[in-house]
């Protein structure tokens, strides 16, 4: 009889062994999928975001908008034509090479579009003299 529960107990331990642990019926992974997809992006961004104040002088960088970044493309949204014109000027004489220089990501490129002109505030040029009476 001996001999049979040690037998018992072999089996039971060997079964335990060769079984692996339980699944795992919590929500754990969603933590994972939470890192993955929200927070390390936001991370990268906010980094971006930081980045593009730091090198784009401010009455250029108060008429734009980040829009995404993914993959490396960074879409930036311009207020009106003389904004894009102007900021594509600056990247290209070196302050895209300063960005991607200062970014530890990614940044193949900047692609600049127009964008609505309510999202920058009333939709007209601050820059622009009032008519005279």
């Amino acid at each position: 009889m001996h001999n049979e529960e040690s037998g018992d107990n072999q089996i039971h331990r060997l079964r335990q062994w060769r079984s692996g642990r339980e699944p795992d019926q919590s929500l754990s992974f969603i933590k994972k999928l939470f890192d993955r997809q929200i927070a390390r992006p936001h991370k990268k961004v906010a980094k971006l975001v930081a980045l593009w104040e730091k090198h784009i002088p401010p009455e250029l960088a108060a008429r734009t908008a980040l829009l995404s970044y993914s993959r490396g493309v960074l879409r930036v949204e311009v207020a009106d034509s003389a904004t894009l014109y102007q900021l594509d000027r600056l990247l290209r004489s070196g302050a895209e090479q300063q960005l991607r220089q200062a970014f530890t990501g990614s940044l193949r490129t900047i692609k600049l579009q127009l964008g609505p002109p309510e999202r920058f505030g009333n939709g007209t040029d601050p820059t622009a003299t009032p008519p005279q009476p």
